[in-house]
C-alpha cells in the first residue's frame, strides 16, 4: 500500500536522524508526504493540526469511497498505540478518547502548514518543505 512504502521512507529518515523508534516528531512531514501522493493519485486530503502548548500533531482528512470524511494517521504508533495507522471516520473523533486528535484545525496547503508550524514554533527538524520535496524524490526514483 501507499502507506506502506512512505514508512519505509519515513523510517530511514529516522535512523539517519537518529529520531526515537516510535515515529515521534515525524507526523507532520510522513503527512505531507502522503497527502502529496494522494494528491497525484487524484484523492483529495487535507490536514489535519492538533496545535497544544505540550505538544502538537498532524495527520489527514481524506474522503472514504461514499464520499465520508475519514481521519488517516500513519504516525499514530508515536503515542504507544497497538496500530501503525488508523483510519476512523472523522466524527468519531470525540468519542476515540485520544487527546492528539482533539479539536484539529484543518489546514489545506504545505504553505499554510508550515506557516502553522513556524508560528507555533515547531523544531526546525520537524518542519515541512525541503524534507517533503526530497522525501518526494526519492519515492518517485
Amino acid at each position: 500500500m501507499l502507506h506502506d512504502r512512505y514508512r519505509v521512507l519515513r523510517e530511514a529518515y529516522r535512523v539517519r536522524d537518529a529520531l526515537p523508534p516510535n515515529v515521534g516528531g515525524l507526523c507532520a512531514v510522513a503527512s505531507a508526504q502522503l497527502h502529496n501522493s494522494l494528491k497525484d493519485a487524484g484523492i483529495p486530503s487535507t490536514f489535519l493540526v492538533t496545535d497544544r502548548i505540550s505538544y502538537s500533531h498532524v495527520f489527514l482528512k481524506v474522503p472514504d469511497v461514499e464520499g465520508q470524511d475519514m481521519l488517516l494517521d500513519i504516525t499514530t504508533s508515536q503515542f504507544d498505540r497497538q496500530r501503525t495507522v488508523d483510519f476512523l471516520p472523522l466524527e468519531d473523533l470525540d468519542t476515540a478518547m485520544c487527546d492528539w486528535w482533539h479539536e484539529p484545525e484543518e489546514v489545506t496547503t504545505l504553505e499554510e502548514l508550515l506557516r502553522l508550524q513556524r508560528l507555533s514554533g515547531w523544531p526546525t527538524d520537524q518542519l515541512v518543505g525541503a524534507k517533503v520535496d526530497s522525501w518526494d524524490r526519492a519515492a518517485n526514483s
